[in-house]
C-alpha cells in the first residue's frame, strides 16, 4: 500500500531507533509471527527446499526467543521497583479518599435541603433519599475495592507476561474483554456503517488547507512523518497515510497561534475572567464524521491550540466495533475513517485539553461493564482535563478520586423534563439546587436554550439568570448544541457567529465555554469579534453594498429594509428601478410583482398577463399597475431564496414595510450617513420600445430633482448588465458606472476589457466567477478579479447571504468565513449582500489589523482544498466561458416609442439580462391554466 511505502521511506526517529534496540514484547511477538508466515509463504511460492527453509525459520525463532528472554529480565527488574512504589501510593490514595468521602458527605447533608438562593426546597422523602445516598456510597466503596483488586490482578498478569505497567488498549482488551472508544452515539441504526480501514486508504491530505504550509519544513518533514507513523502504530496498530503526516506538520506549525493573540485585553464576564473556552464536539464534526482523526486534526488546523477536544466514550465487549458516523456531505463516505480510542485522540491533540463525556454509565453497569474502572485506569495513562456525565451517581462516585487533581467534573443537564435516574428528579429541578451540584462538580453543561429560551415560532425570549446564579455558587457554565447548519433563532438571521456572540459578549454575562460542531466559528467569535465597540475604526478597503436593502431581514426594497441596512452600517444602499403604468420609477427587486408581493392573492390577481419578452410564464408586472394601485392594494412579501430547504426569513415580519418610489428612496438616503446610493436598471430596451417609457431618463430626472446632480457628499453609482444603458448614462451624466456580468465567466479577454473600460468605472461579478463550485464543493479559483483590477476596474462580488445552503462546504457554513476568503485571499473591493450587518461586522473585527499574525481561524480559504479529503468527487463543472467583445458590445438603446395601445403579441426582443435578480420557480401548468382563466392573456396597460 502507498501509505506503507511512504512510511518505509521515512528516516527513523530516536524513539524508533531505541525501540529497535530493545523491542517491546508486543512488537517482538508480532514481528516473529509475521516473519514466520512470510518465510513459509516465500518457500511455497519459490519451491525452496523445505528442509533448508525449516532451518532458517528455526534460527530466526531462536533469535526471537533470546530477545524475548532478555526483555523479560529487564521488565522483572523494573516491576519489582514499581510494585513497591505502587503499594505505598495506593495506601496514601485510600487514606485521602476516605477523608474526602467523609468531608463530601458532611457538605452534602448540610447543603442538599436548600436551593441556590438558600431557600428551602421541596421536601423529598427523607428516608428514601437517605437510603439512596447510603446505597450510592456503599456501591462506590465496593467499586473502589473492585478497581483496586482489578489493578492488582492486572499487575499480577503483567508480571506473569513480562509486560510494562502501562497497558495499551489492545493489550487491555485481551486481559479484560471490554474496550473504550470515542463515538457520538450508542445507536448505529440511523448512520452509515463504516468501511474497514484496510479497504480504503485515508485520503491524501498533503495539500489540504495549503494556506498553512510552512516555507521551510524540510527539517521537520522526515522527523514528524516518522513520529506520526510511530504514533499510529502505537495507539491503534494501524499505518498512517502520507497525507496524515503532512497534516501533523501543519498542525505543529499552527500550534504557535491561539485565541489570546487576537483577543483584546478586556474583562470577560466568565467565572475566571478568562476568555470562554471552545469545546470541539467530536472534533470538527460539522464537516468531517464525528470523532474521526480528520475531524480532530481539522479542529487545530482551523482553530486555536486552546480548543478542547470532546470525546463521547463508549464501551464494547470484544473490541470489535463498527462506528456510526453522522455527517453532512456523502462525499466523505468510504474514506475508511476508523474508530478512535481516547489514547488516539490524546496523541492527535497533543498538549491540548481532552474532554471525556460519559453518557450511559447505568446502562454499562447493567451489562456488567464498569465505565468508572476504565476511566480511572485511563486517567493514569493520558491527561484528562474534563469529565462530564448526566448521571449524578457516576459523578459523585468519581469525585473523591479527582478532587486533588486538575480534572474538572461537569454535570451535563439534559432536557428540563427528563428525569435524572439516580436522584429521580428532573434536570429542571436539579438546576434549582446549584449548591448540591457544587458538592461533586466544578460546573454544569447545559443546552443553549436553558440560557436563551425561544418561543414556539423560534424567536428569542429574555435570557435566564442561570449563568449568573451558577457563577455565584462558584460553578462554571458551558453551553451546548451549537452548530452552524442547525436551526437558529430568527433573531440571528442565520448567522452562527452572531449566536455565539450572544452567549459570550452580550454585556450582561458570558458563558465559560461553548460546545460546538464548528469550532472555527466559536474561536473567531471569541478571538476576533468580541468587545468591539460600534465606533471602532473599520477596514475601509471593503465596500459593503446592500441588495434590495437588508432583504434578509425585511421584505425587499421596503422602508424597513433600507432603514435596517443603514443601521447595519452599509456604505451604499441600492434601488433596482422598475416603472409603473403611470411612468413612476419605483424600487422593486423584480419587474414581476408576483415575486415580491402578495399580488397573486390580492384583488389585483386578475391583472395577470403573459409577456414573452420578460418571461415564459404569466405574471403581474409593475407596468400593468399604477403607483396608487401598488401602494394601496398590495403588501410586500419577504424573499425566500431557500424555500425548498424550508429556510424562511423573519416570518414575523413577512409582510412588513412600505413600498418606496425612487424619489422617496433618494430623499431617505440623502438624510442618512451613507457613502452613497447604487441604482440598478434592467429591461431598459423593453420599456423604451414596448411600453413607451425611457427608464434611463426617469432615473436622471429623479436624481436631478433630489439634488444629487449638484452635490458631492454622497456618491451615485448606476449599475446595469447592459452596456447600451451604461453608454447612454456616460454620455448624459458623470456618475460612477458599474457593469454587471450576469453569467459566471472564467476570465476576460483583452478585447472585452478594452470595451468595458469605455463605459464602466467598476464591475460586479458573481461569486461563481471567483470560486466555481459543484455540489457545494469549490473546484478552484479563477483570476477574474486579478484581471479586472489590473485594468484599473474595482470589483464587487455578489450575492452574499447568511443561509448556509448558499455557501460551499469549504466555508464551513459560516458567512463570515466566506466574506473573509473573498476579501483577504481574492482581494475583492466590495460585496453585495442581503445581510449588510454581517459584512460590516466582519470589516470591524480586530484580527484584520494583525496582518500575517492572524490566528488560524481567520486564515482565508483557497479554492479546491476540501476536494482533497473527499472520497468521491462531485461532477466536473462545464467549462465557464471567457468573456469576449461579442458578449459586451450592444447596439444603442432604441428610441422611446409612442405610448399607443400595445399588446402581448409584440415582437420578441432578446431575453433581457436581469443580473442577480432572483425569481421564484416557474408556475406549474395547472396554476398557469387557472390564472389564464381568471385574467385572460392580454397585456394590460
Amino acid at each position: 500500500m502507498a501509505s506503507e511505502a511512504a512510511t518505509e521511506q521515512q528516516p527513523p526517529t530516536q524513539a524508533e531507533e531505541a525501540a529497535a534496540a530493545e523491542p517491546p514484547v508486543a512488537v517482538v511477538d508480532l514481528a516473529g509471527d509475521v516473519l514466520h508466515e512470510e518465510l513459509k509463504q516465500k518457500a511455497e511460492e519459490n519451491d525452496y527446499n523445505a528442509e533448508e527453509n525449516e532451518k532458517i525459520i528455526t534460527k530466526e525463532e531462536e533469535k526471537y526467543q533470546a530477545d524475548h528472554e532478555k526483555y523479560d529480565k529487564k521488565v522483572d527488574q523494573n516491576q519489582q521497583k514499581e510494585v513497591a512504589e505502587s503499594e505505598t501510593e495506593e495506601e496514601e490514595e485510600d487514606e485521602e479518599e476516605r477523608k474526602a468521602a467523609e468531608e463530601q458527605e458532611k457538605e452534602r447533608v448540610e447543603s442538599y435541603p436548600n436551593d441556590h438562593n438558600g431557600q428551602v426546597a421541596e421536601e423529598a422523602p427523607a428516608t428514601e433519599e437517605k437510603q439512596k445516598t447510603v446505597a450510592l456510597e456503599e456501591a462506590s466503596v465496593a467499586e473502589d475495592a473492585v478497581v483496586d483488586e482489578g489493578e492488582e490482578t492486572v499487575t499480577e498478569k503483567k508480571e506473569a507476561a513480562g509486560e510494562e505497567e502501562e497497558l495499551s488498549p489492545s493489550m487491555l482488551a485481551v486481559l479484560c474483554p471490554t474496550f473504550l472508544f470515542c463515538t457520538t452515539s450508542l445507536s448505529l441504526s440511523r448512520s452509515r456503517s463504516l468501511q474497514s480501514f484496510s479497504t480504503r486508504e485515508t485520503p491524501e491530505l498533503l495539500s489540504f488547507f495549503p494556506r498553512f504550509r510552512l516555507h521551510s519544513v524540510k527539517a521537520e518533514l522526515s522527523e514528524i512523518s516518522a513520529s506520526s507513523a510511530t504514533m499510529g502504530g502505537k495507539s491503534s496498530g494501524r499505518g498512517v497515510a502520507p497525507g496524515i503526516a503532512a497534516f501533523l506538520i501543519v498542525l505543529q506549525w499552527g500550534a504557535a497561534l491561539n485565541i489570546s493573540q487576537a483577543t483584546k485585553s478586556s474583562t470577560w464576564r466568565t467565572l475566571s475572567g478568562d476568555p470562554p473556552a471552545v469545546v470541539a464536539k467530536g472534533g470538527f464534526s460539522g464537516l468531517f464524521p464525528d470523532s474521526t482523526d480528520n475531524a480532530y486534526k481539522l479542529t487545530y488546523l482551523t482553530g486555536s491550540t486552546n480548543t478542547i477536544s470532546w470525546c463521547d466514550v463508549q464501551l464494547t465487549k470484544d473490541g470489535i466495533v463498527i462506528q456510526g458516523v453522522q455527517y453532512r456531505s456523502d462525499k466523505f463516505d468510504g474514506n475508511g475513517f476508523h474508530v478512535l480510542h481516547p489514547e488516539d485522540v490524546s496523541n492527535i491533540i497533543g498538549s491540548a485539553a481532552l474532554w471525556l463525556n460519559i453518557q450511559h454509565d447505568a446502562f454499562f453497569k447493567s451489562q456488567n461493564l464498569s465505565m468508572r474502572s476504565y476511566l480511572l485506569s485511563l486517567s493514569k495513562s493520558i491527561p484528562v482535563s474534563y469529565i462530564s456525565s448526566p448521571e449524578v451517581a457516576f459523578l459523585s462516585g468519581i469525585a473523591p478520586r479527582y478532587k486533588a487533581t486538575k480534572t474538572k467534573l461537569f454535570l451535563r443537564l439534559l432536557g428540563e423534563d427528563i428525569t435524572e435516574p439516580s436522584t429521580n428528579q428532573t434536570y429542571g429541578s436539579l438546576l434549582k439546587n446549584l449548591t448540591f451540584i457544587k458538592t461533586f462538580a466544578s460546573g454544569i453543561l447545559v443546552p443553549k436554550n436553558y440560557i436563551w429560551p425561544t418561543t414556539v415560532d423560534q424567536y428569542l425570549q429574555p435570557h435566564t439568570s442561570i449563568v449568573s446564579d451558577a457563577h455565584r455558587e462558584g460553578l462554571e457554565v458551558f453551553a451546548s448544541d451549537f452548530a452552524n447548519d442547525a436551526a437558529l433563532s430568527y433573531n440571528y438571521s442565520y448567522d452562527p457567529l452572531a449566536e455565539v456572540l450572544s452567549f459570550v459578549d452580550n454585556g450582561n454575562f458570558s458563558v465559560d465555554g461553548v460546545l460546538t460542531e464548528f469550532p472555527i466559528t466559536a474561536s473567531a467569535a471569541i478571538g476576533c469579534y468580541s468587545h468591539i465597540r460600534k465606533n471602532v475604526s473599520e477596514h475601509e478597503n471593503l465596500v459593503v453594498i446592500s441588495h434590495n436593502g437588508a432583504s434578509g431581514v425585511y421584505p425587499d426594497c421596503t422602508d424597513l429594509a433600507y432603514q435596517q441596512a443603514v443601521e447595519d452600517g452599509a456604505d451604499f444602499i441600492d434601488c433596482p428601478v422598475q416603472l409603473t403604468r403611470d411612468g413612476i420609477p419605483i424600487c422593486s427587486s423584480s419587474i414581476n410583482l408576483m415575486d415580491n408581493t402578495n399580488a397573486v392573492t390580492s384583488i389585483l390577481r386578475s391583472r395577470l398577463s403573459l409577456v414573452p419578452e420578460i418571461q415564459t410564464t404569466p405574471g403581474i408586472f409593475t407596468f400593468n399597475l399604477s403607483w396608487e394601485e401598488i401602494k394601496k392594494s398590495l403588501k410586500p412579501v419577504i424573499s425566500t431564496p431557500d424555500k425548498k430547504y424550508r429556510m424562511l426569513r423573519n416570518p414575523l415580519y413577512r409582510n412588513a414595510g412600505s413600498f418606496m418610489k425612487l424619489s422617496d428612496f433618494l430623499a431617505f438616503a440623502k438624510s442618512r450617513a451613507l457613502s452613497g446610493v447604487l441604482i440598478s436598471i434592467e429591461d431598459a430596451a423593453f420599456y423604451a420600445e414596448k411600453i413607451g417609457y425611457g427608464v434611463t431618463d426617469a432615473v436622471i430626472t429623479a436624481l436631478k430633482d433630489s439634488g444629487y446632480s449638484n452635490q458631492t457628499t454622497q456618491q451615485v453609482m448606476l449599475q446595469s448588465a447592459n452596456s447600451s444603458v451604461l453608454m447612454k448614462f456616460k454620455k448624459q451624466t458623470s456618475y460612477k458606472l458599474v457593469y454587471m456580468i450576469g453569467e459566471p465567466v472564467s476570465n476576460l479577454d483583452k478585447s472585452s476589457l478594452s470595451d468595458i473600460k469605455q463605459f464602466a468605472d467598476a464591475v460586479a461579478i458573481s461569486k461563481q466567477s471567483v470560486y466555481p463550485a459543484s455540489q457545494l464543493f469549490v473546484m478552484g479559483q479563477t483570476d477574474v478579479v486579478k484581471t479586472l483590477q489590473s485594468s484599473g476596474l474595482p470589483v464587487y462580488a455578489y450575492l452574499f447571504r447568511n443561509e448556509f445552503v448558499s455557501q460551499p462546504w469549504d466555508f464551513f457554513s459560516d458567512a463570515s468565513v466566506e466574506i473573509n476568503s473573498f476579501f483577504q485571499r481574492i482581494g475583492v473591493d466590495g460585496v453585495i449582500t442581503d445581510y449588510p450587518g454581517t459584512a460590516v461586522r466582519y470589516r470591524r473585527n480586530s484580527c484584520l489589523k494583525l496582518g500575517d499574525k492572524q490566528p488560524n481561524y481567520m486564515k482565508p480559504v483557497a479554492g479546491g482544498e476540501l476536494l482533497v479529503a473527499a472520497a468521491s468527487f462531485p461532477p466536473a463543472l462545464a467549462p465557464m466561458p471567457v468573456l469576449d467583445a461579442s458578449d459586451v458590445v450592444e447596439p444603442p438603446l432604441p428610441a422611446v416609442s409612442s405610448r399607443s395601445s400595445t399588446n402581448g403579441s409584440s415582437a420578441v426582443l432578446p431575453t433581457p439580462s436581469r443580473g442577480w435578480r432572483a425569481t421564484e420557480p416557474p408556475l406549474p401548468p395547472a396554476i398557469f391554466l387557472l390564472f389564464s382563466m381568471i385574467g385572460g392573456m392580454s397585456l394590460l396597460i
